[in-house]
């Protein structure tokens, strides 16, 4: 974008030229000898903002900004410039015919800050609006603005979790040097550095691996649908009925006794390691972990052996691992599956089966119990027990996990 003057520069950053001004004066953007200001002010002026929207005044910016201790001029290392346009939610809602009120919708569910319908848009929010509506609002639904809404649901709350994953990440790393290394200028210098160098890397980790995902998505989709295919023109044997998926609920026992005898700090470090046992052992096994619930997770197989097999491994790694007892649960029936979620009485049923379960206890439902391979699994009958908002009392088994080898 070049060199851009006060009135440029101010129009590009959403902020008035009388702002710009301030901060130039401050130190926070710097001119050219022709008195214009580089593109990356963009970027400067948004992170300055941040911290006069915080309370910190714009002297102690300045002086931190003298000393070296802020680094404006570099931080669009950190993320690019980008340009307001001249476009508003207004011009968006009379071009494409949408309700006002569904554009709003939508970038509060992608997670971005919802501007008054007259005021200019950023370039991006402007693209990431089109991609959503042209992609999505094709649908015979789109007369209500559920698809696009729902898109945009799944993306923010999907990559707001990988944005927070990697922060975490990065100040994990960094965290020891800025407790007792950061001293000066240079320090910050570097630190920036690194920061913009894991930006970057992320990035590319992200477009590989969402790549090679969806390229298996795709085949194991393809091969759904033409099998379909093939039965409904008599080439293949109807396959019949597909077998219900099996869920499982697997929690630490005494997390909350645990929170408050240890602290906070320790439950949450558990709770990391926790959730990285799951990930791995879950992945491996060619499940799917549905979700994270803090102490616990919701573990979705299409095997029920597999299913099996991955509670006990990760009763036994919990134990190696130096975190508290698990406890468990395990269901299979039919369920709904929507935007990476699952619902219906099933996954209620197998919440419930893990919370009656003892620490150490590994409990299934009478489907499971009868679908298990006696040679290998060893069962015994708990009797039927009420389970909170189930309604009927429902027969459970206590798995051996002992027994298991």
């Amino acid at each position: 974008m070049g060199w851009l003057t006060a009135d440029m520069l101010a129009a590009r950053s959403g902020v008035t030229p009388e702002r710009v001004r301030e901060l130039a004066a401050a130190g926070v953007i710097t001119a050219g000898p022709d008195g214009r200001f580089p593109a990356t002010g963009i970027t400067a002026i948004r992170y300055a903002e941040a911290f006069l929207a915080s309370g910190t005044p714009l002297p102690a910016i300045a002086e931190a900004a003298r000393r070296g201790l802020l680094f404006f001029d570099t931080v669009g290392s950190l993320y690019p410039p980008v340009p307001h346009t001249d476009i508003t939610l207004l011009d968006i809602a009379e071009r494409t015919g949408r309700d006002l009120r569904m554009l709003q919708t939508i970038l509060t569910a992608l997670g971005l800050p919802t501007p008054p319908p007259d005021v200019r848009l950023r370039a991006d929010d402007v693209r990431l609006l089109e991609l959503i509506l042209d992609t999505w609002g094709a649908a015979p639904e789109a007369v209500s603005g559920i698809p696009p809404v729902r898109a945009a649901l799944g993306y923010g709350s999907t990559l707001r979790s990988l944005v927070e994953l990697e922060h975490g990440l990065y100040f994990e790393a960094v965290n020891p040097e800025l407790r007792g290394v950061v001293t000066d200028g240079t320090d910050r210098q570097r630190l920036s550095t690194r920061a913009a160098d894991a930006l970057a890397a992320a990035a590319q980790i992200v477009e590989l691996l969402h790549a090679r995902l969806m390229e298996q998505q795709i085949a194991r989709t393809s091969v759904e649908v033409t099998e379909a295919f093939l039965s409904a023109q008599g080439i293949l044997e109807p396959a019949g009925r597909k077998a219900w998926p099996v869920l499982g609920f697997v929690d630490m026992s005494g997390y909350t006794q645990l929170s408050q005898d240890q602290g906070d700090e320790r439950a949450a470090a558990l709770a990391a390691r926790f959730a990285e046992l799951v990930q791995l052992e879950v992945q491996a096994a060619g499940g799917r972990l549905v979700k994270l619930l803090g102490d616990g997770a919701l573990l979705l197989f299409r095997d029920l052996e597999r299913l099996m097999a991955t509670l006990v491994r990760l009763f036994r790694a919990a134990a190696d691992a130096g975190l508290p007892p698990l406890h468990a649960g395990a269901h299979t029936g039919p369920v709904i599956e929507r935007d990476a979620d699952v619902f219906g009485r099933s996954v209620n049923l197998a919440s419930r089966i893990s919370g009656s379960a003892a620490a150490g206890e590994l409990l299934v439902s009478d489907d499971v119990a009868r679908l298990l391979d006696p040679a290998r699994w060893q069962v015994s009958p708990v009797g039927e027990v009420e389970l909170k908002g189930i309604g009927d009392p429902v027969r459970l088994h206590r798995v051996d996990i002992d027994a298991v080898r």
